[in-house]
């Protein structure tokens, strides 16, 4: 699936969720990063029973900083959605910004 949803962003099949969008612009992310951690970054999560297409988190160390994003990807369409891009933090995640805490 990953293969698939880089080739497609590649292939400029990307849609920008107005919600990804608008955490970039108040986080200081850039689309080029967006798309680093797509074609550079490794799935953390699956959410492969997404309502509308399947879905994952995708973690990657892009410019002295952890991004995550999730992405979902329509294969009937080859479009990749750009849901949500945020830096994860050590209260969510462990010192690795990778393996999520568990909830107490």
């Amino acid at each position: 699936m990953l293969s698939k949803t880089r080739s497609a962003l590649s292939s400029h099949h990307v849609r920008w969720r107005v919600h990804a969008q608008q955490r970039m612009l108040e986080r200081g992310i850039l689309r080029k990063e967006v798309v680093s951690v797509v074609q550079k970054g490794a799935i953390i999560e699956e959410y492969l029973n997404d309502e509308s297409y399947p879905s994952f988190l995708i973690h990657h160390y892009v410019n002295g900083r952890h991004l995550h994003a999730v992405i979902g990807f329509n294969e009937s369409d080859d479009m990749v959605y750009v849901i949500t891009v945020y830096e994860p933090d050590a209260h969510n995640f462990k010192a690795d910004y990778i393996t999520r805490r568990t909830k107490q």
